[in-house]
């Protein structure tokens, strides 16, 4: 039941690899797409010009 509801997903090793090799992920949240349901080029344009998904930065870098 919302909040308290998570999602997730297997990740393949190419993509893991390069989030690794880049330092870390860009992520987006948003309440307008289902998690279920792929999300397309043009919805991904509209959701960045409205403003309705806030952007993040995950380091995956160790810290020496």
């Amino acid at each position: 039941m919302p909040p308290f509801e998570v999602y997730t997903t297997g990740i393949n090793t190419a993509f893991a690899h390069q989030a690794r090799e880049k330092g870390g992920l860009l992520f987006g949240v948003t309440h307008l797409v289902n998690p279920a349901t792929p999300v397309t080029g043009d919805q991904m344009d509209v959701l960045m010009l409205t403003g309705s998904v806030l952007m993040g930065w995950v380091s995956l870098r160790s810290r020496s």
